[in-house]
């Protein structure tokens, strides 16, 4: 590895972190790389996160890592990530999750790659997914289904979230600042990612690290990556995602912005649609659909998820006295064809 002396700041938003907190500080504490600037917002813990992140402030000045605290009021970690940009001091950034842990080399591989490759605006690395309730087991890696993940012009891959995956990201601060000179983002309670990088996607070479650096436990209490498990939350979160996305590409000053906007609006409402479909909600699938009709993005596969969305009917039918005879003439053909 190629060390130098350009500090690497650790920036982690946390809320109610108390089983997590201290396992992931370790993994930084053990990190082989130095100087770093590790940067915590608490954004308003009800339970003992303060009081494990004041014993691991000792632990850090220890190490010779320097640490800062900062308690917040609840705003989300969007309004975390942007109490803690104002206090980044370093030549690279890299923003992670208080559940995650990383492998000893990680923050040293992606800031020695960054050091030899000053082509490239930022670097990840792929990822071990284990299981929450153990986490000896090993469901896979984050980057098993990305197909081009070496692709390193990743906007509309980001955008349009196709055969891509957020991770964890190193990035160079003086390319960050240019861009976000306020080192503000819409205080958003998820999506931070989209926020922070897609600046950086649109013009910028980006790398990828093939080897997992850092675990994820798999579970439902992440707002990021549980699934919405009923119709409300479902098209509130997809609505959220939209905003996030149409906020981030207004705020660039760029040619094709009124495009991407516009691909976005269409795949937020197929995304309803489906989830309208998910849910049998034949009222969300319908207006979906006149939104797509309105803007004249109809496709074959969206008209075939529109017909889905009556299947009620035939659902209702099933389900009713005509089912016993409708079953009973299937079996009948079957039983034929022997």
């Amino acid at each position: 590895m190629i060390m130098s002396n350009a500090t690497v700041s650790v920036l982690v938003p946390c809320f109610n972190s108390e089983e997590t907190i201290g396992r992931f500080l370790d993994s930084i504490i053990a990190q082989s790389y130095s100087p770093l600037e590790v940067i915590v917002v608490d954004d308003g813990s009800t339970d003992s996160t303060a009081a494990i992140l004041e014993y691991y402030e000792k632990l850090m000045v220890q190490s010779g890592i320097s640490f800062t605290h900062i308690r917040q009021a609840n705003k989300g970690i969007g309004g975390a990530i942007n109490t803690g940009l104002k206090s980044v001091t370093g030549e690279y950034l890299t923003w992670l999750n208080s559940d995650d842990v990383c492998n000893p080399e990680y923050i040293e591989t992606l800031a020695s790659f960054l050091e030899v490759h000053r082509e490239y605006a930022a670097v990840r690395s792929d990822a071990y997914l284990l299981e929450a309730e153990n986490r000896s087991v090993v469901l896979g890696k984050l980057a098993d289904n990305v197909r081009d993940r070496h692709k390193e012009r990743l906007f509309e891959s980001a955008v349009m979230e196709e055969d891509y995956h957020f991770g964890h990201w190193m990035v160079r601060v003086d390319e960050l600042d240019r861009r976000n000179p306020s080192r503000e983002i819409y205080p958003s309670r998820q999506g931070h990612n989209w926020q922070l990088t897609l600046p950086l996607f649109y013009d910028s070479r980006v790398a990828f690290i093939d080897r997992p650096l850092y675990a994820i436990a798999v579970d439902g209490d992440s707002v990021s990556r549980a699934p919405s498990k009923n119709l409300t939350a479902a098209l509130d979160q997809s609505r959220e995602h939209e905003k996030i996305l149409t906020v981030v590409l207004s705020q660039m000053n760029i040619p094709e912005q009124a495009k991407w906007l516009d691909e976005v609006a269409v795949k937020y409402a197929r995304r309803r649609m489906h989830i309208g479909l998910r849910f049998h909600d034949r009222t969300v699938v319908r207006s979906e659909f006149a939104c797509l009709k309105q803007r004249g993005q109809i496709s074959a596969r969206d008209l075939i998820v529109r017909l889905r969305g009556e299947v009620g009917v035939v659902d209702s039918l099933l389900s009713s006295r005509f089912a016993t005879p409708v079953r009973g003439f299937g079996r009948w053909v079957r039983m034929t064809r022997r």
